[in-house]
């Protein structure tokens, strides 16, 4: 099992889960380029930060709901951002030990 002591090294499983998200449906396409599978990469680190400042799931999904509506200007689909947040923090929760 994985430790939290260096949370920065779980960014690629986080990186994961937001592939999982994908909002603006790149990695759903049949063809899609090698170079779509970092679409959402960038934000894994932001995750990251607010669970370590003590955010909720709710946190992280208003997060989410930004990067969607605002960097992405798809609109909101809250009930996404909210389940992939609750799976990000559930797996987060299963690591065991502190938070660094």
């Amino acid at each position: 099992m994985e430790s939290k002591t260096d949370p920065y090294k779980l960014v690629p499983h986080v990186q994961a889960f937001l592939r999982s998200w994908d909002p603006i449906g790149v990695l759903s396409i049949e063809d899609a380029p090698e170079s779509a599978q970092d679409e959402y990469d960038s934000y894994a680190p932001g995750v990251l930060s607010i669970y370590l400042r003590g955010g909720s799931a709710s946190d992280i999904a208003d997060y989410l709901e930004g990067i969607r509506t605002k960097n992405m200007c798809v609109p909101p689909f809250r009930s996404s951002d909210e389940a992939i947040a609750s799976e990000i923090l559930v797996w987060w929760n299963g690591l065991g030990g502190a938070a660094a």
